[in-house]
C-alpha cells in the first residue's frame, strides 16, 4: 500500500492527514476531525469545486489528478455556511428611476 497526504484548511490553518490509498474519505475525514477536535456534525467538505463524496476511496481521487497534484479538501463550519436569497424591497414612497 502506497501512503499519501491529503491536506485541509479549516478556519486559516492548514492541516496534513497521512493515509493509505485503501481508505475512504469519510474515514480520512474522520482522522481530520479528531486531529482538529472538531465534530464532524458541524463541518462540510468540499474538493474540486463540489462536496466531497466521503464514500469514495483515495485511490479513486488519485485516479482523476497527476501525480504532482495535492489532495487539497476545504473544510467549512456548517453554522457559517452562507445562504444567498434574493429579496425585493418595495419602497414606502416612490422613487424616480432616473435618480
Amino acid at each position: 500500500m502506497n501512503n499519501q497526504n491529503v491536506e485541509f484548511y479549516y478556519d486559516g490553518v492548514t492541516m496534513v492527514i497521512h493515509c493509505s490509498e485503501k481508505e475512504t474519505m469519510k474515514d480520512i475525514v474522520q482522522k481530520f476531525c479528531v486531529k482538529a477536535k472538531i465534530d464532524k456534525s458541524t463541518i462540510y467538505c468540499l474538493y474540486a469545486g463540489k462536496i466531497l463524496d466521503e464514500e469514495i476511496l483515495l485511490e479513486n481521487i488519485l485516479k482523476s489528478k497527476s501525480k504532482d497534484d495535492k489532495i487539497v479538501i476545504l473544510v467549512y463550519p456548517l453554522s457559517k455556511q452562507t445562504i444567498i436569497k434574493e429579496q425585493t424591497v418595495k419602497p414606502s414612497n416612490i422613487i424616480c428611476p432616473k435618480c
